[in-house]
């Protein structure tokens, strides 16, 4: 008789040694079971961490309530809660060095992409951009050429400027008005205004005193007021160039819906708005009579009103404008110029709409800065250009910056544009929505900014070779004399970089915190060195998260290479940008944009990077002039860097 073989255990599926542990086979449904609680946990785990997230990353902000005070609540004229307050030196928030999203990414991209951009002295001379002889009238090249070389700053008159603070006055809104055709007539006064005073603004220190944390920027109480991160002239003293941010894009959330509406006014001021001055420019100064009468850029404060009119009635000045600048103590007026139109980019783009009225549009980058700038009246420009309006590191002239307020243009980019972009007619009627005879407001009786310090040029006030005591005053003079003596004969670098970053920081949604920014920057500094970089920016963010850290030990030891811009801006939301409630760097984009239109026109390339992306030239390249000179040849204007691992070039190692 044959024996059966005995059962090898060792034979049986993995799935059956399983099952049979506890003697028993699990059914189907027990199976289903175990595994809906397997999801459930995770479900459970993931809410759980979404929570505790949100409230680490607002746990430091104000309340909604107290942040947007005039939100939650209908305005009505006359109404003057809120104090005055002071602004803080020193500003601190978060801030991240992450690289997920970028300046000008596109939605849809999938690779991050570095970018050089050819800059020159014209930013004009794209279609898209405006023209500075609508503005104001400019000295031809030629007569420029001729300038003597031995330029001399002219003597100032030193004034007592303890009277010019910056201000902030804060116009009460109602949007209920909005909904009125055509848009009533703003009847406000100036008892109406609640002022808001800050510190006294020294120029070295411009960016770092300027009140943009939640605490103390106006904007939240009147998003008419443009958020502002830098300010600063042009090298030929023709222009007072702003950067201001979007701050509807820090809240975007779909439970942040009254906040998002309550913005509203933010987005507005990047439409032009078309005016008309009604009240001719009477009884010019005595020294002003014999320049040339067709002059009517300028207006004085006591005698000009502007009235909302269309593209055909308004001025030459006033076709695209949205800003009334007043010039202090001249009390010159001129009105503002987009450094493009948004509505017409986004056109280029092939957009539907460059906003939406529910705020869900942060995947359009280009409205996150807000970039104009105000024509300087042509008896100061020289002044600005020399720089000869600063006086131990104060402004002795001022801007005063008042928005024209219309609600924001909502559909088609082409609903609205300006004759010079767009042949086919608008469908946007200017009559039915403004009224034949919209007057403005005088401009006491009007919120706004107001002192706002006209510092020196860039170059100026950031000196390639550091900091110069301000005490000696013919050190001072000389470089200025030389600056501007150089920006005259447009003496240029080759290549400049521009970096934003701190010595720590977050990464996006405080995944990751980065300490070690102090050596990033350090070597990225030498990398960028020796492939050929002339110079470069650093836009120190350190002070987002520490009153103490910074990264000034680092750039000092490369005197002459980099120079150092302590910015203490925070991010206004570091969240990740995917998602609910998108995340926005606005101190990063502000940053870029800043350095862009403070150095970029001294320079014939610059280039945006972070500390951990070196731009490495490959190939017959071993150095990055080299390559540019080749592809200047090729009439390239934008070279795209790929981001990828790379060997390491071994020629650079020690």
């Amino acid at each position: 008789m044959r024996v059966p073989k005995s059962r090898n255990p060792r034979s049986t599926s993995g799935q059956q040694r399983i099952n049979n542990r506890d003697g028993r086979k699990l059914t189907g449904s027990q199976f289903l079971i175990a595994l809906s609680a397997v999801v459930l946990l995770c479900y459970f785990a993931v809410t759980t961490y979404i929570v505790v997230n949100d409230a680490k990353y607002n746990k430091n902000l104000l309340d909604d309530a107290t942040i947007y005070e005039d939100a939650f609540k209908k305005i009505h004229p006359g109404n003057k809660d809120g104090d005055v307050q002071k602004v803080m030196s020193n500003d601190s928030g978060r801030a991240g060095n992450d690289k997920d999203e970028g300046i000008g990414k596109d939605e849809g991209d999938v690779q991050k992409k570095e970018v050089i951009h050819v800059n020159t002295s014209n930013a004009e001379a794209d279609p898209e951009a405006n023209t500075a002889k609508d503005a104001v009238d400019v000295d031809s090249k030629k007569q420029q050429s001729e300038e003597t070389v031995n330029v001399s700053i002219p003597e100032t008159k030193e004034e007592d400027t303890r009277n010019y603070q910056l201000k902030a006055f804060i116009e009460p809104i109602n949007q209920d008005d909005w909904k009125i055709k055509p848009l009533p007539a703003r009847k406000g006064t100036a008892s109406s205004l609640t002022e808001q005073t800050f510190e006294r603004i020294a120029c070295s220190t411009l960016p770092e005193q300027w009140p943009t944390s939640e605490e103390t920027a106006p904007t939240n109480k009147d998003p008419f007021l443009p958020w502002i991160h830098d300010v600063f002239p042009s090298a030929d003293g023709q222009y007072i160039q702003f950067v201001a941010q979007n701050k509807r894009r820090c809240q975007s959330g779909t439970r942040k819906a009254d906040i998002k509406k309550f913005m509203q006014p933010n987005i507005a001021l990047f439409q032009h708005v078309p005016v008309t001055r009604v009240v001719p420019i009477a009884n010019r100064k005595a020294e002003d009579e014999d320049r040339a009468d067709a002059d009517t850029s300028t207006g004085t404060g006591t005698d000009t009103r502007y009235r909302i009119s269309s593209h055909e009635e308004a001025d030459p000045d006033g076709i695209e404008t949205r800003f009334i600048c007043r010039f202090k103590p001249s009390m010159e007026e001129t009105l503002s110029v987009h450094n493009m139109n948004y509505d017409y980019h986004t056109v280029r783009k092939a957009y539907k709409a460059t906003f939406t009225e529910e705020g869900l549009d942060n995947h359009m980058i280009w409205t996150s800065q807000l970039l104009f700038k105000c024509p300087v009246p042509k008896a100061l420009q020289e002044q600005v250009r020399l720089g000869s309006t600063v006086m131990n590191d104060f402004a002795t002239q001022f801007v005063d910056l008042v928005p024209i307020r219309t609600p924001p243009r909502y559909g088609s980019p082409t609903t609205y544009l300006p004759p010079r972009l767009y042949s086919d007619g608008n469908t946007w009627d200017p009559k039915k929505e403004w009224g034949d005879n919209h007057l403005l407001p005088k401009i006491e009786d009007s919120g706004r900014w107001e002192n706002i310090p006209i510092c020196k040029p860039s170059l100026m006030t950031y000196p390639d070779q550091g900091s110069i005591d301000q005490n000696d005053k013919e050190a001072i003079e000389t470089h200025d004399t030389t600056v501007a003596r150089q920006s005259n004969k447009d003496m240029k670098k080759k290549l400049i970089a521009c970096a934003w970053t701190s010595s720590s920081f977050q990464t996006r949604g405080g995944k990751t915190t980065v300490s070690d920014g102090d050596q990033r920057l350090l070597q990225w500094l030498e990398f960028n060195k020796m492939v050929g970089v002339d110079h470069v920016y650093i836009y120190d963010n350190s002070g987002a998260f520490s009153d103490t850290n910074s990264l000034k030990p680092v750039t000092d030891l490369f005197p002459g290479f980099a120079t150092r811009i302590h910015w203490p801006a925070k991010v206004c939301n570091n969240r990740p940008g995917n998602g609910d409630n998108k995340g926005e760097r606005s101190s990063q984009y502000a940053a870029a944009m800043s350095c862009h239109l403070r150095f970029g026109a001294h320079s014939d390339w610059l280039m945006a990077a972070d500390t951990d992306e070196y731009m490495s030239p490959m190939g017959d390249f071993n150095d990055l002039k080299t390559l540019l000179n080749k592809v200047e040849k090729e009439k390239i204007n934008v070279l795209n860097w790929k981001s990828k691992r790379s060997k390491p070039r071994l020629q650079y190692f020690k």
